[in-house]
């Protein structure tokens, strides 16, 4: 199972794709400002950690158009987003990580992935459904999901971070 999504992604690892990946992230983020800017809060999602709180405090700040605006983002723009950055990661990763014994490391930016659509699916639904009362137990899941989703970033990123500098180094050594 490891090596099958391995050789998918092995399959795309170009540089090609890592910049238009790269560029497609940086939209998102462009994005995201954007939208940032539409909302004038922070989106409890984009930090490490949130309580049940500070979703609904946010949901209430935001008002009923900027929680439209939300759900809608949280469904679309923040769908497009984690499949961008995961595809990203996975394709650094194997870049980084060519040793068989490593090939479930491809996993990683999946699972995170994951955790990242379900917090903005549960978040989405929060927004959507603001009016009909709190619900925290929901709440309480995205936080959760947001808790995954943010290790899993970190994860990805230092092994990235790790796997270029080891790459620089076997690059530096090669050229003595």
């Amino acid at each position: 199972m490891c090596d099958s999504l391995y050789q998918r992604i092995n399959r795309i690892a170009n540089w090609r794709i890592g910049i238009f990946l790269f560029l497609a992230n940086l939209a998102c983020i462009a994005a995201f400002n954007w939208r940032h800017g539409k909302l004038k809060l922070e989106p409890p999602d984009a930090k490490r950690h949130y309580s049940p709180d500070e979703l609904y405090a946010f949901l209430d700040g935001i008002g009923e158009n900027g929680r439209q605006l939300y759900a809608w983002t949280q469904i679309t723009l923040d769908v497009i987003y984690p499949v961008v950055y995961c595809l990203l990661f996975a394709v650094l990763l194997v870049v980084f990580y060519r040793w068989e014994k490593l090939r479930c490391i491809v996993w990683l930016p999946l699972l995170t992935g994951v955790f990242d659509l379900l917090e903005n699916f549960t978040t989405a639904y929060l927004a959507a459904t603001f009016n009909s009362g709190r619900n925290d137990s929901l709440a309480s899941v995205s936080t959760i999901f947001s808790t995954g989703k943010w290790w899993g970033v970190s994860i990805c990123l230092a092994l990235i971070l790790i796997g270029a500098v080891w790459k620089f180094v076997e690059w530096i050594r090669r050229k003595r």
